[in-house]
């Protein structure tokens, strides 16, 4: 084994706790960030902590992003937001949240069309979410089926509220790979289409309902700068 593939491994090692959160296994990775199953007091719970090299610092400007962003979400109290219970950066940053157990959507359009009657029920539920955070200031900026949870009744849940850019610009694995599918406008071209705000949200929003119902997203293309300029042009 070479050394890069040596300190891929050591950072995916499962760690005994973090935070005092008993680590049971790993359940995602993703935008820089690994995702853990964990317990405490009985009850279970998940961890999201940046995929970083152990002996690397974080950058201080990065980790008091990556707090201010989860103080904010911490004050969001929606059935349909995922609770975030805990965070700090006592050995390294860490976010403490819900544990959703029936996964995200995008697990569930990866194996099947959803019925009209479900596609609305579950974006009538995430657009109250992302309204009531409106109506507090707080917009999401990546509204896409990976960031909508379930739990163990099914309730949709919206999650990464603000994280997964600070935790991938904190990573030291290599850079996300997937395809804007679901950016704005002013996401790609701000100089021209102004600044990310509640509108970000709701272009969003369309392209999620868009994909529930037809089963594909709105904008496809085989690499990224010809998908950049469908968005912008089409």
């Amino acid at each position: 084994m070479c050394i890069r593939d040596s300190i891929k491994v050591s950072l995916l090692a499962l760690p005994d706790n973090i935070a005092g959160y008993k680590i049971l296994k790993m359940i995602g990775r993703g935008g820089g960030g690994v995702v853990y199953l964990a317990e405490k007091n009985g009850k279970k719970y998940a961890v999201k902590v940046p995929l970083i090299d152990p002996y690397s610092t974080v950058d201080s400007a990065n980790l008091e992003k990556l707090m201010k962003e989860a103080e904010i979400w911490s004050k969001l109290e929606h059935k349909n937001i995922v609770k975030l219970v805990e965070y700090g950066a006592k050995q390294y940053p860490y976010i403490v949240m819900e544990f959703c157990s029936n996964g995200s959507l995008r697990a569930i359009l990866s194996k099947r069309k959803l019925l009209v009657d479900e596609a609305i029920r579950i974006f009538k539920k995430v657009v109250d979410a992302i309204d009531y955070a409106h109506h507090l200031g707080v917009v999401h900026c990546d509204i896409k089926p990976e960031n909508i949870l379930f739990d163990e009744n099914w309730e949709p849940k919206v999650t990464d509220w603000g994280i997964a850019k600070i935790m991938l610009s904190i990573s030291t694995s290599s850079k996300y790979s997937g395809t804007p599918v679901y950016s704005s406008p002013e996401q790609i071209y701000p100089k021209k289409y102004g600044k990310i705000d509640w509108k970000t949200d709701i272009w969003q929003l369309g392209c999620v309902f868009y994909e529930l119902l037809i089963g594909s997203p709105p904008f496809q293309a085989d690499n990224p700068g010809e998908l950049l300029m469908k968005v912008l042009n089409e």
